[in-house]
């Protein structure tokens, strides 16, 4: 499926759902250049305006409303089959605590607002699915693009 078919059926999902992309969410990607899926294709978010993101297309400043974007982020369970964690260790740039706590995360054996910094720092830096916005329909899965 092509990057322009997956904005589509996103929009389906959150429409079912009723969960909307909010601020919340895309703040602290914000720092870690974070591709998103918009309208006028795959472009990186440059930063947060009062109603949305703002991309840079060539020299121009465009600001997108957070009901036309689509984050491109990694699911929790990309990070979680090796046992030894070594290798998730190094893909991340990390220490095993934080492989651990991602563990935990995606099992539920720890909540968000329990999550150390360091943990929550790393995962928003590789771009990791923190909120459930893949399951929500609210972000395209990095996975399903290639």
């Amino acid at each position: 499926m092509k990057i322009s078919g997956m904005i589509l059926l996103n929009i389906i999902k959150n429409k079912e759902m009723k969960r909307k992309l909010e601020m919340k969410h895309l703040a602290p990607y914000s720092p870690y250049k974070l591709k998103c899926d918009t309208r006028r294709g795959v472009m990186e978010m440059f930063g947060l305006a009062t109603y949305g993101a703002i991309f840079m297309d060539g020299y121009a400043q465009i600001e997108l409303e957070l009901d036309e974007i689509n984050p491109i982020l990694r699911p929790l369970s990309d990070y979680c089959g090796d046992v030894l964690g070594g290798r998730v260790m190094k893909l991340l740039g990390c220490n095993m605590d934080v492989v651990v706590d991602i563990w935990e995360l995606h099992r539920g054996d720890m909540e968000l607002k329990d999550t150390p910094y360091r943990t929550y720092e790393c995962a928003c830096r590789n771009h990791i699915d923190l909120f459930g916005l893949i399951e929500d329909g609210l972000a395209v899965n990095i996975n399903d693009l290639k």
